[in-house]
C-alpha cells in the first residue's frame, strides 16, 4: 500500500518527467496600465448604481426620511472605513490578487480561499442579472423584443471590452462613470428644485413630510418596535445600496504607482458618499412622503413607468430590487413632470451596461488572484501579452448564459431567489477586508513597525474597523428579520442566510479531507517504475554527495576560500600567485566551510571560467598581455592577516580634533549610519563629547575612560564615508583608527565595560570592512556578537533587565552586530557567529529617544534571507528537487515582500528618469537587490556554461523555459537597478569613497551584467548595457584613492578580455585599453568636470545617470520584466515545472558553486578554457 508521503513524491516525480524540456509556455502578468484618471473615475462610478436610483424608494416607504438618512449616515461611516482599510494594505504591499490574495496574507489561505471564492460568485451572478436589466429597459420602448435578443446583444459588447487591454475597459468605464456622474447630480439637483419649489405646480413641501406623515415609518410592526424595524429595513437598504463601493480596490493590482494613486481614490470615497448618497436621500426625504401612493403602489410596476411584471420577479427584494419606482420619478411626478420616467429608464441604462462590465472585471480578477494562490485551477492565473487574463475573463463571460432564464417565467423566478441569496456576500466582502485589515494593523504591531511609516494612515484606523466590522455583523446576522416577523417564513430565512452558510462552508472547505474522493488507482507497473526512479534519483544524489567528499579531500585545505587567492609556493617564501593565474581542478577546494558565503570569494571561483579562457594568448588585443592584466594584482600581500598591520603599526599619535570638526563628523555620521543600523545612543554619545570639551579637567577624565575609544573610531568611520584618501595606502581616519586600537582593553576585561565593547568591535569590523581588510573585520565582529550574546542583548525584551531606553538601545546594537556578522560571513565564505535556531531576540520596536525601527527591521530581515540563501542553496544541506524550488519560491516572496514593506520616505521611484536617492534607501535597495542576485545567480551561470558548451560543440544555443528566463531577467533588473542606484549617488557625490558595501554592489552586479550580456548577446562587439556605468563608478571610487576599487577594476577589463576579446581601439571598449588601467593613486578625489557641469560629452568618465544603458529597464515596453516593488511577477510563479533544471544549477557537479564571488568566478573561468581547448 503506498503510504500519502510515497504518494506525494510519486505524483511529484510524475509532474517533472511529464514536462517536455524545450517546451516554452507564455506566461504574462498583469500590468499596471491603468491610468491615474480611469481610476478617479472608476472609484466614483463604481459606487453609483441602480440601488441608489430605484432602491431608495423601497426604504423609503419602509422607514420614512429620518431612518434613510440615519441609516445612510451610519453605513456611509462603514464603507468609508472599509475602504480607508483597502487603501492601508493596498498602498503598504500593492497586489494583483484581489481581496482574497490580501485575506490569504494577513490571515490564512483558507480564508483567502472563502473570500476570492465569495467575491466571485456574487459578481458571476450579478453580470448576467445586470445584462437582463438592460434588456428589460429596452423592452420599456420595444415590448415586442424578447429579452434574450439584448442579452446577447449587450454581453458581446461587455465582453469584447474586458478582452481588451485593460485601458480600453478603463476608458470605457472613465466615460460611462462620466455621464452617471452628469446623471446623479441633474437627478440630486432636481429634485432639490422641486423640494424648494421649483416645479411646475410651484409647491414648496421644505420639510414639510418629516411632519407630515413624519420622519419615521412604521414597518410590519406598530409603535416603537415597527419604527425600530423601519429603521432596520433601512440599513440592510442602505448597505444594498452601498455595494460596489469597495470594487475600486480590484483595480489596484493594474494601477501605476499605487502609492500615490490609491491613497488619491480611497480619499475621494468620503465626498462620493456625502456628494451622492447623503445629499441624495436627503433631498429625496424633503421632496417625497414614504406614504405617497406612487412610491407604495409601484412595487406592482416593472420599471420607473412600469410595463413588465417580470421586471419585479427579477430582482427581487435585492441590491438590483425595484420593488418601487424611482424616488425620483415619483418626486417630479409630485410637481407636476410626467415624462421623467423614460429619462430614469435611459439612465438605467448607462447604470446596468457599465455595472455589467465591471462585473465581469471583478469576477475574472478574483478567480486570477484565486489562481495565482494555487485556491483555482492554474489555466486561469495565465494573461496575454497585454496583461489581460483571457482565461479568467472567458470563464466568467460564461455565466451570461444564466440570463437565458429569464426567457422562461419559473426558470426566472428561480433566478431571481438565486440573485437575492448571494447579494449578502457584499457585505460579508466587507467584513473580509475588516477582519484582513485588523490582522495587518496586528502584523505591525507584533513587528514594531510604527503606523506613521505607512504610505498611507486611515482615519481613526483600526478603530474605524472595528466599529464598520460590528455595523456588518449585525447586519448579517439580522438581515433576515423578516424570515420572522410577523411569523416565520422559511423560504425567505434560506434566501437570506445560505450566502453566509456557503461562505462559511468555503472557509472550511479548503481544509477538508473527504474520505476516498479523488482516490486514485495506479497499476502495478506503473507504480513499480516511480519506485525504481526514486531510486535512482537517490543513488545519484548519492554519489554526487561521494564525488563532493572525495574532491574535498583531495585539496588542500590550507588554500580555502579565507585565504583570499592560492598559491603553489609556501606563504613563507615570500612568493604570491596572482588570482588571475590559471587554477588546476586540485587547487579549488570545496569545503564546508566555504558553501557559506557570497564575496571576494565569489569572484575567485568565477574569475577562472573566463581567465582560462585566455590560455590562447592569440585572442589577446596586441596591446594587452597577460602579464600586463595581472601586474595590478601583484602587490597583493601574502598573509590576510598582514593587511591590517599597516593600519595600525608605525602610526603616529593623532592630534584632538576641534569641536565643530567633531560635531561635524558625528553628524555625518548619524545621519548616514543611523537610521538602518545602530553603533550607539547619540544621546549619551553627545553628552560625553560635551564634556570631552567642556575643560581641561573633564577632557582628561573623558580621554582616559573607555568612551574616547569609541570616540576615536566614531570620527575615523566618518571620515572614511566620503573623505578622499591622503595616499595610496592611507585611509582617511587611519591615525585615529590606530589610536583606537592601542587602546582597546584586553579581551578578558571586554565585558565588565558592558554594551559600549560590543558596539566599539562592531565600529572597528566596520572601518576594517570598508578598508577591504575584511579578514580582520570578520574576528572582530565574531567576537561583538559573542560578547552581545553573554551580555543579554539577544535576549528577549522582556528578560532584560533596566530601563526601557536602555533595553531598546541594547536590542538595536545586537541586531547591528548581527548583521555586520551575517554579510561578513557570507562575503568571505565563512560560518556564522550565531546560530539563528539558539536565537531568541526580537525584533527593535518603536521607542521614543530613537529612530522608527522599520528601517532597522528592513535590514535585518534581508540580512536573514541573505544568510537563509547561503545555507539553503550553498550549503551542505542535502534537499531534493521539490524542497529546492520551494524554497527558492518562498525566498524569493520573502524579498518581494519585504522590498514592499519598504516606507514611502524610502522608496525609489525607478520610472523617473532623475533618480534621486537618500543614503538610506540607496543601502536597503543594494542589500535587497544583492539578495535577489545571490538567490538567482547559479541560473544565470549555468546558462553561460550551457551557451559555451553549446558553441563548442557548434549546437544552436537551447532555448530557455520562460521560468528560467523570467528568473535570469529578474537577476538582470536587480543588478541594473544597483548600478542605477549607484550611479545616482556617485552624480550627488554621496557615495561611499570606502564605506557601506558600495564597491562590493558595483562588482557584483557588473559581474551579473557581463554574464547575461554574453549569455544573451550576439554583438560581441559592444559592452552590455550598463557596463559602462559600472566601470565608471569603479573609476571614480579609484581616483578617491580606493586601492580595492582599483583592483575590481583591473579585474572586471581582464574579465571582459576572457569573454570577448573585444577591439580595444573601439569607442565602446576604450576604457579597456593599458593606460586607462590604472589611475593615479594620488591623484585628487574629484568628479570629472563635464560631470560636474552637465556638460554632454562622449568620454566614459560623464555619461549622465539617464543613459539608455541603464534606464532601458525602466522603460514602459519592459514593465513585465521590472521589478519595482508594485509588481508580483516571477516572485510568486510555481516552479515545479522546472524543478529538475533548477536543481541542476544548484547541484551541478560540473560546476560546483559556493555563493562566494571568487570561487565561482572561478568555476566559469573553467567553462571558457574548455571552450577553448
Amino acid at each position: 500500500m503506498i503510504q500519502p508521503a510515497d504518494k506525494e513524491v510519486i505524483n511529484d516525480l510524475g509532474a517533472i518527467e511529464s514536462h517536455t524540456q524545450g517546451e516554452i509556455e507564455q506566461v504574462n502578468e498583469l500590468r499596471r496600465d491603468f491610468k491615474p484618471h480611469q481610476v478617479f473615475m472608476f472609484s466614483i462610478a463604481c459606487a453609483i448604481g441602480t440601488g441608489l436610483v430605484i432602491g431608495t424608494g423601497s426604504a423609503l416607504s419602509k422607514g420614512g426620511p429620518g431612518s434613510l438618512l440615519i441609516a445612510y449616515i451610519l453605513v456611509g461611516c462603514t464603507v468609508f472605513f472599509v475602504m480607508t482599510a483597502i487603501g492601508e494594505m493596498a498602498t503598504f504591499l500593492p497586489m494583483n490578487k484581489g481581496f482574497g490574495g490580501y485575506a490569504t496574507r494577513m490571515v490564512d489561505p483558507a480564508f483567502g480561499f472563502a473570500t476570492g471564492w465569495n467575491y466571485f460568485l456574487k459578481y458571476i451572478i450579478a453580470t448576467p442579472t445586470n445584462l437582463t436589466a438592460a434588456g428589460l429597459v429596452i423592452q420599456y420602448w420595444r415590448p415586442d423584443l424578447n429579452v434574450a435578443i439584448w442579452i446577447t446583444v449587450f454581453g458581446v459588447a461587455v465582453i469584447t471590452i474586458n478582452i481588451l487591454h485593460v485601458n480600453s475597459f478603463g476608458e470605457t468605464e472613465f466615460w460611462l462613470g462620466c455621464a452617471k456622474i452628469i446623471i446623479m447630480t441633474t437627478l440630486i439637483l432636481s429634485t432639490l428644485v422641486v423640494a424648494l419649489g421649483g416645479g411646475p405646480n410651484h409647491d414648496r413641501p421644505g420639510f414639510r413630510y418629516w411632519k407630515d406623515p413624519g420622519a419615521f415609518a412604521e414597518y410590519l410592526l406598530d409603535g416603537p418596535k415597527g419604527r425600530f424595524l423601519g429603521f432596520w429595513a433601512c440599513c440592510c437598504q442602505a448597505c444594498f445600496g452601498f455595494t460596489g463601493t469597495e470594487v475600486v480596490g480590484m483595480t489596484f493590482g493594474e494601477t501605476p504607482n499605487p502609492r500615490k494613486n490609491v491613497p488619491r481614490a480611497v480619499k475621494q470615497t468620503f465626498w462620493r458618499i456625502a456628494c451622492f448618497y447623503i445629499l441624495g436621500v436627503l433631498v429625496l426625504g424633503m421632496a417625497v412622503p414614504y406614504n405617497n401612493e406612487q412610491l407604495i403602489g409601484a412595487t406592482k410596476q416593472a420599471t420607473s413607468g412600469g410595463k413588465d411584471s417580470a421586471y419585479t420577479t427579477l430582482f427581487h427584494d435585492s441590491d438590483f430590487a425595484y420593488l418601487a419606482a424611482s424616488p425620483f420619478v415619483v418626486s417630479v411626478s409630485l410637481a407636476g413632470v410626467h415624462v421623467f420616467a423614460d429619462i430614469i429608464n435611459g439612465c438605467l441604462l448607462v447604470f446596468t451596461l457599465s455595472a455589467a462590465s465591471s462585473d465581469i472585471y471583478c469576477a475574472s480578477r478574483s478567480l486570477y488572484g484565486l489562481a495565482k494562490d494555487g485556491q483555482a485551477p492554474q489555466i486561469f492565473a495565465k494573461a496575454r501579452e497585454n496583461g489581460n487574463p483571457i482565461f479568467a475573463v472567458g470563464f466568467t463571460a460564461l455565466f451570461i448564459l444564466l440570463g437565458y432564464l429569464n426567457a422562461s417565467k419559473s426558470a426566472s423566478t428561480v433566478f431571481g431567489y438565486f440573485v437575492s441569496m448571494v447579494t449578502v456576500f457584499a457585505v460579508l466582502n466587507w467584513v473580509a477586508i475588516l477582519v484582513t485589515h485588523i490582522r495587518f494593523r496586528q502584523a505591525l504591531k507584533t513587528q514594531g513597525i510604527m503606523v506613521a511609516d505607512l504610505p498611507y494612515v486611515g482615519i481613526l484606523q483600526p478603530y474605524g474597523s472595528y466599529f464598520s466590522l460590528v455595523i456588518s455583523l449585525l447586519v448579517i446576522v439580522f438581515n433576515g428579520y423578516d424570515a420572522f416577523i410577523p411569523h416565520f417564513k422559511l423560504s425567505i430565512f434560506i434566501l437570506k442566510y445560505l450566502g453566509t452558510i456557503i461562505f462559511v462552508c468555503n472557509r472550511q472547505g479548503l481544509e477538508c479531507i473527504f474520505g476516498n474522493a479523488g482516490r486514485r488507482d495506479f497499476s502495478q507497473a506503473y507504480v513499480q517504475s516511480l519506485l525504481d526512479t526514486i531510486k535512482q534519483k537517490d543513488e545519484q544524489l548519492k554519489a554526487k554527495q561521494s564525488d563532493a567528499r572525495a574532491f574535498t579531500d583531495g585539496t588542500n585545505r590550507d588554500q580555502g576560500p579565507g585565504a583570499g587567492s592560492p598559491s603553489t609556493s609556501s606563504p613563507h617564501e615570500g612568493s604570491y600567485v596572482p588570482a588571475l593565474a590559471p587554477l588546476t581542478q586540485s587547487e579549488l577546494p570545496l569545503s564546508p566551510v566555504t558553501e557559506l558565503a557570497s564575496g571576494p570569494a565569489f569572484e575567485f571561483r568565477v574569475k577562472s571560467i573566463f581567465r582560462d579562457h585566455i590560455g590562447n594568448r592569440a585572442l589577446l588585443p596586441p596591446d594587452i598581455s597577460v602579464a600586463t592584466l595581472s601586474s595590478a594584482q601583484s602587490d597583493r600581500p601574502v598573509s590576510q592577516w598582514e593587511n591590517a598591520t599597516d593600519l595600525v603599526n608605525g602610526v603616529p599619535p593623532p592630534t584632538l580634533l576641534e569641536r565643530e570638526r567633531s560635531y561635524e563628523l558625528f553628524d555625518t555620521f548619524i545621519s548616514l549610519l543611523g537610521v538602518n543600523q545602530h553603533f550607539l545612543d547619540s544621546r549619551v554619545f553627545l553628552d560625553s563629547m560635551d564634556l570631552l570639551y567642556h575643560d581641561d579637567s573633564s577632557r582628561s577624565s573623558q580621554m582616559q575612560s573607555i568612551w574616547f575609544t569609541q570616540y576615536l573610531l566614531v570620527m575615523a568611520v566618518a571620515m572614511l564615508i566620503g573623505s578622499p584618501a591622503e595616499g595610496s595606502r592611507i585611509p582617511p581616519g587611519n591615525d585615529l583608527f590606530a589610536e583606537a586600537m592601542r587602546r582597546i582593553p584586553p579581551v578578558h576585561d571586554m565585558g565588565s565595560h558592558g554594551v559600549i565593547s560590543v558596539e566599539i568591535l562592531c565600529l572597528i569590523a566596520l572601518y576594517l570592512q570598508w578598508c577591504d581588510r575584511k579578514h580582520d573585520a570578520y574576528l572582530y565582529i565574531g567576537s561583538a556578537v559573542r560578547l552581545a550574546i553573554a551580555l543579554g542583548c539577544a535576549l528577549p525584551d522582556s528578560e532584560q533587565q533596566g530601563l526601557r531606553s536602555e533595553i531598546s538601545h541594547r536590542v538595536r546594537v545586537w541586531w547591528t552586530a548581527y548583521m555586520l556578522d551575517r554579510r561578513l560571513s557570507v562575503g568571505l565564505g565563512l560560518p556564522f557567529g550565531a546560530d539563528d535556531r539558539q536565537l531568541r531576540a526580537e525584533l527593535p520596536k518603536a521607542s521614543r529617544g530613537f529612530e522608527s525601527p522599520l528601517p532597522l527591521i528592513i535590514n535585518i530581515r534581508i540580512a536573514r534571507a541573505t544568510s537563509e540563501i547561503m545555507t539553503c542553496f550553498y550549503g551542505n544541506t542535502t534537499m531534493s528537487q521539490t524542497d529546492l524550488v520551494k524554497q527558492i519560491r518562498k525566498i524569493l516572496q520573502t524579498l518581494y515582500e519585504i522590498g514592499s514593506s519598504i516606507p514611502a520616505m524610502f522608496s525609489f521611484e525607478f520610472h523617473e528618469s532623475h533618480l534621486t536617492a537618500s543614503r538610506t534607501s540607496a543601502s536597503l535597495y543594494l542589500m535587497l537587490f544583492q539578495a535577489i542576485i545571490l538567490c538567482i545567480r547559479p541560473i544565470i551561470l549555468q546558462c553561460v556554461k550551457e551557451k559555451v558548451q553549446a558553441n563548442q560543440q557548434g549546437l544552436p544555443q537551447s532555448s530557455l523555459s520562460p521560468t528560467i528566463n523570467r528568473l535570469c531577467q529578474s537577476c538582470h533588473e536587480a543588478a541594473s537597478k544597483s548600478i542605477q542606484i549607484l550611479s545616482t549617488l556617485r552624480r550627488d557625490k554621496t557615495i561611499a569613497l570606502f564605506g557601506y558595501f558600495d564597491l562590493d554592489a558595483t562588482f557584483s552586479a557588473a559581474f551579473i551584467l557581463v554574464m547575461m550580456g554574453f549569455a544573451e548577446s550576439t554583438d560581441f562587439q559592444r559592452p552590455p548595457e550598463g557596463l559602462l556605468e559600472a566601470v565608471e563608478t569603479l573609476e571614480y571610487l579609484s581616483n578617491a584613492g580606493n586601492k580595492a576599487a582599483q583592483q575590481r577594476l583591473d579585474e572586471l577589463r581582464y574579465f571582459c578580455v576572457q569573454a570577448w576579446s573585444p577591439d580595444v581601439n573601439s569607442k565602446e571598449w576604450k576604457w579597456l585599453q593599458r593606460e586607462n588601467l590604472h589611475t593615479n593613486p594620488n591623484a585628487t578625489y574629484s568628479l570629472p568636470q563635464n560631470i560636474e557641469q552637465g556638460i554632454p560629452s562622449q568620454n566614459l568618465t560623464d555619461i549622465p545617470i539617464q543613459n539608455p544603458a541603464v534606464m532601458s529597464s525602466m522603460n514602459p515596453d519592459h514593465a513585465s520584466l521590472a521589478w519595482d516593488f508594485m509588481l508580483t511577477n516571477v516572485f510568486e510563479k510555481d516552479f515545479t515545472d522546472e524543478a529538475e533544471e533548477i536543481y541542476t544549477c544548484f547541484h551541478d557537479p560540473n560546476l560546483p558553486l559556493t555563493g562566494v564571488d571568487e570561487l565561482d568566478w572561478a568555476e566559469i573561468g573553467k567553462v571558457f578554457q574548455t571552450r577553448e581547448e
